[in-house]
């Protein structure tokens, strides 16, 4: 039988770490990433489910105050990683999608929008937001001038998400590729038989990060499971699949997590 992807040991977590000081050295170089317009690169998309029925039914204050939470979280983020780090990587917020960019798709790159998004998902779950979303590569143009934004991964991340029917990441074919180059490949990612509208099918994830416990980070698990378990209360009927098959793929990934407490 084929060795099963369980996803990160707490070793590889530690192995990742360990790279810190590699990673610092490369962001010494003074002068700044430049940023092509158009460039082979990295774009995830993640979609807010039912934002209209939120709008619908919420105070405008209160979804601002939410909104303002996700960005809040994001410069966080940004402020987490080296300096240098920050430039290889941009991100746009529109309504109910949120847009991840890398600035090219070199090995430091692709480490990093990998770990933008595990960490972001995480947020939104401990925000109690509902989400799915798709990693994809290839050509994008990124014209903040004149406002032209438009590339084949852009269509092929938000399609992908469109089809999976569980919260979480999903990564496309696109992108499947180019993830491999990097040593930590299989710590960045899980592979699922993803639930998808028309069926399910085998697709790489990246999981969100306190799924796993990591060095006995407890309250950032009980954030996360606190704010998935909230799901529930806020719906009923086929949307509870959603829930259901989210349930199944993070036992899948951490079968130590519990439920039913």
């Amino acid at each position: 039988m084929p060795e099963t992807n369980t996803g990160p040991t707490k070793a590889d977590f530690i192995d990742i770490m360990r790279a810190k000081d590699e990673l610092e050295r490369l962001f010494t170089n003074p002068e700044p990433t430049k940023w092509e317009t158009t460039a082979n690169r990295f774009v995830g998309f993640i979609d807010i489910m039912g934002f209209k029925d939120w709008v619908a039914r919420s105070p405008h204050d209160e979804i601002y105050d939410k909104m303002r939470s996700i960005v809040a979280s994001l410069k966080e983020y940004e402020a987490n990683v080296a300096t240098k780090a920050r430039q290889f990587f941009k991100s746009t917020i529109y309504s109910d999608s949120i847009i991840f960019y890398s600035d090219s798709d070199d090995l430091l790159a692709t480490g990093l929008i990998c770990s933008l998004m595990n960490v972001f998902s995480d947020t939104l779950f401990q925000l109690g937001i509902p989400h799915k979303g798709a990693l994809a590569y290839g050509k994008m143009t990124l014209d903040y001038e004149n406002s032209i934004f438009f590339g084949q991964p852009l269509i092929d991340a938000y399609l992908l998400q469109e089809e999976l029917a569980l919260y979480g990441i999903v990564v496309h074919s696109s992108a499947e590729v180019a993830l491999q180059r990097v040593s930590s490949f299989h710590s960045l990612v899980f592979d699922y038989p993803c639930p998808f509208k028309a069926g399910n099918a085998r697709h790489f994830t990246i999981p969100p990060l306190y799924c796993k416990n990591y060095f006995n980070a407890t309250d950032g698990q009980a954030k996360f499971m606190s704010g998935f378990k909230g799901f529930r209360h806020t719906t009923s009927g086929h949307i509870r699949k959603y829930i259901d098959n989210t349930e199944a793929y993070l036992k899948a990934y951490n079968p130590d997590l519990n439920f039913d407490v």
